[in-house]
């Protein structure tokens, strides 16, 4: 009895490791999980079979402690790999977010300067050279108030002035019937001072350099200041990517519809390891009142 404890004692630890790397290496091999997994497998299984033979008494003690400083190096040289690998992938994926998010910010941009376009130009630009002047010199309307519209319901005689009609009178009035009042000849009190007028600017400044929430907006997603140039590369490809730029037709009833689409492959992937990811904005066969990015479909 006293032999067999003693045995149980000698062999259990390392028959128990011995199992365990057995049970790990298949694992990882069958799992199909990453080379530093398999190694640290390797090193528990052989840890464990040089711990058997030195308990069964078939190694000597000098061979014992020499494998295991080097298995106990090797093991450190693993852990530092392994989270330089954890460290690698969580900057991988920041990047990944950042870039994705930054893109789809451009599109935007992109889309919204292409649709001023094809307002002024009844189609859309078909390449970044010819959108990129566009905007440094288009307008676009802006609308500069001064006061607010007060807060009450029109009077009935409001009313007859604005529709010369007898409909109810249920909501505070808004800011088209405050104008039309503040224009007129019998202006109340309350709207001597309200203007509301429609003004042509720039659109560079009012959609972008001027535009104080748009602003705001980059800063707090972690964006760099808002650049022309920046604009039309796809980011963190160091200014080497630009995005491709299509326009064509389509035909809608009788009539010839411009379509367009705008598309890049940012320089990550949603999984490390696999076909970078592709965003874009516009489909050439279907003409849209609104092009459609990728990211909205999801």
């Amino acid at each position: 009895m006293t032999n067999n404890s003693v045995l149980l004692k000698k062999f259990s630890i390392p028959i128990l490791f011995l199992i365990l790397g057995l049970v790990m290496l298949i694992f990882g091999i069958k799992e199909k999980q990453n080379l530093i997994f398999n190694i640290s497998s390797l090193l528990l299984l052989g840890s464990a079979v040089l711990s058997l033979l030195y308990s069964w008494g078939g190694l000597s003690r000098k061979i014992f402690i020499l494998t295991g400083v080097i298995a106990g190096i090797l093991s450190l040289a693993l852990l530092f790999l392994s989270w330089q690998s954890v460290a690698d992938t969580q900057n991988y994926n920041s990047n990944y977010k950042l870039s994705k998010s930054l893109a789809i910010s451009n599109l935007n941009d992109l889309r919204t300067i292409q649709m001023e376009y094809l307002k002024t130009n009844k189609k859309y630009a078909s390449t970044i050279e010819e959108l990129k002047e566009f905007l440094k010199t288009a307008t676009t309307d802006s609308v500069a108030t001064q006061g607010t519209v007060p807060s009450r319901k029109i009077t009935v005689a409001e009313r007859d002035f604005l529709y010369n009609d007898n409909r109810a009178i249920d909501n505070n009035m808004t800011l088209i019937e405050a104008y039309r009042l503040s224009k007129s000849t019998n202006c109340p009190a309350d709207l001597k001072d309200f203007k509301y007028d429609t003004l042509r600017t720039s659109l560079l400044g009012a959609k972008f350099t001027w535009n104080k929430s748009y602003k705001e907006s980059r800063a707090k997603s972690g964006f760099y200041k808002f650049n022309v140039d920046s604009l039309f590369v796809i980011p963190f490809t160091g200014g080497k990517e630009k995005w491709k730029f299509e326009v064509a037709t389509v035909k809608k009833g009788k009539d010839d519809v411009p379509v367009m689409r705008i598309s890049g492959n940012i320089p990550f992937a949603a999984v490390q390891g696999k076909k970078n990811e592709l965003l874009f904005v516009g489909k050439l066969d279907v003409p849209e009142a609104t092009p459609i990015g990728s990211w909205e479909d999801e």
